[in-house]
């Protein structure tokens, strides 16, 4: 008798809390997920620079950091595609592309663009104008905790 009471009241107590606690999401706080992603067509440019040849790593431990913006430097202001081979490619400082330029890797699952920027800062900032692209790549961000 003591137990079917005991469960009865813990019942009771989940159905309440549950109503309690639930809410309904207004459509202002709701996000359009069609808008989601790169909108237009993936520019081809002539130009491509494999990140390896300038010092990128694709271990997930080495800074491709120096190597990416070596890189980008070498298109001198062209537009062009930096490609990422497969692998995991660490960077400890946010990207910043200007226009023009091309993130290209072997695919999502393939290579992964990593970020241990300490929980501050954006991963990607596309300056100038919305012609800078990133294709085929995943990114990963971690936070470090300090004691």
């Amino acid at each position: 008798m003591k137990y079917s009471k005991y469960c009865i009241v813990s019942f009771l107590f989940t159905v309440i809390t549950h109503r309690t606690f639930s809410q309904i999401i207004s459509s202002s706080c709701k996000t359009d997920w069609s808008l989601a992603g790169y909108q237009g067509s993936i520019p081809v440019y002539p130009v491509v620079k494999n990140i390896n040849d300038y010092g990128g790593s694709g271990n997930g431990v080495t800074a491709n950091d120096a190597a990416l913006q070596n890189a980008i430097s070498s298109l001198n202001n062209q537009n062009g595609t930096i490609y990422f081979p497969a692998g995991t490619f660490l960077f400890n400082v946010p990207i910043i592309l200007r226009s023009g330029l091309v993130l290209k890797g072997e695919g999502a699952v393939n290579t992964i663009l990593k970020f241990n920027l300490s929980g501050t800062g954006s991963l990607i900032t596309v300056a100038g104008n919305s012609s800078a692209t990133i294709s085929g790549l995943t990114s990963a961000a971690w936070q470090i905790s300090l004691p």
